[in-house]
């Protein structure tokens, strides 16, 4: 029986090109850990009302949280969006429940529910329902974020 390896070069090719982006980004394990690490420092970072946070994300990249002025695309308008948010009276962190993730490369997505905890400088801490919805993109050996979108949703 004759074998046809006309096309075996290419299957070759394709699958060590599909690789080696996945040996450059890690194996799922690793990457779902550095995500995980990165949800955990920005609710830190947050929580600290720490203007280091937009260096977490690449520029340009794009923030939205759940109130309607709450978008900046790029590092100016991050900087100016965390600052009115870190001037509230009132310190903001997270506590996921559910997070997945997935990747292709270099690229990673989630999606995440839990809840945004909020702890008032004078009062008692209030917990409500979030979700988040992020792409990070690497560059080195970090995960940094592209894409941040997050909601409070609303009861049916």
């Amino acid at each position: 029986m004759a074998v046809d390896r006309r096309g075996l070069g290419l299957g070759l090719a394709a699958a060590a090109v599909s690789t080696a982006g996945v040996a450059r980004a890690g194996t799922h394990v690793e990457v779902e850990r550095a995500v995980r690490a990165r949800l955990a420092r920005f609710s830190d970072l947050c929580a600290a009302r720490d203007p280091h946070l937009v260096d977490e994300f690449l520029d340009p990249a794009l923030f939205a949280g759940s109130g309607v002025s709450e978008r900046a695309m790029g590092r100016d308008a991050m900087i100016a969006q965390f600052k009115s948010v870190f001037a509230q009276p009132v310190r903001i962190a997270f506590a996921w429940d559910q997070v997945r993730i997935d990747q292709a490369g270099d690229i990673a997505w989630l999606f995440a529910e839990g809840f945004a905890v909020a702890t008032p400088d004078k009062g008692e801490v209030q917990r409500s329902p979030y979700r988040l919805s992020g792409v990070l993109q690497r560059r080195g050996d970090d995960w940094l974020w592209r894409q941040w979108t997050g909601s409070e949703p609303v009861k049916d």
